[in-house]
């Protein structure tokens, strides 16, 4: 017993004293997705190496249901290499429709292909730089939107 309370008193000081992601304002937000957006489209990788700080971490969800990252892509350079991979791909096709939603007090980037989810993305900023980068692949994380009850920006 007293080796698991001695367990429990870590676990509880680690999560305590870890860096813990804070949410950045929303206009910081969407006009840091706009800049990605706009440095992705350009197919301009210095650019979108140059809004991400050193030590930047791209976390992707695909749910076991559509393909994602199944780690943390941790290198800007690597990261940045995936984004312009991916919109090549996917986000220059004429079928791709790009809005702004507010999602849990914060704003996404909703990318709909032929009207059918494709994505949800969003970062956190810190010191002007992203530090986060959140993309949500799932499309059953998305249903709320995908039934409205989402606010469109």
């Amino acid at each position: 017993v007293a080796s698991i309370r001695k367990r429990y008193s870590r676990a509880q000081r680690r999560l305590r004293d870890r860096d813990q992601p804070t949410h950045s304002p929303r206009a910081e937000v969407a006009l840091m997705l706009e800049r990605m957006m706009a440095a992705i489209i350009a197919q301009d990788k210095d650019a979108v190496v140059a809004l991400m700080s050193q030590d930047v971490v791209a976390l992707t969800d695909g749910g076991g249901v559509v393909s994602a990252a199944i780690r943390p892509v941790v290198d800007r350079h690597r990261i940045a290499q995936i984004l312009l991979h991916l919109a090549k791909k996917d986000v220059v096709k004429e079928s791709i429709e790009v809005s702004f939603v507010n999602v849990n007090w914060s704003s996404w980037l909703l990318l709909l292909d032929a009207g059918q989810f494709h994505s949800l993305t969003s970062v956190d900023v810190r010191a002007g730089l992203v530090n986060r980068i959140y993309i949500v692949r799932n499309p059953y994380k998305a249903r709320a939107l995908m039934t409205g009850d989402a606010e469109l920006l």
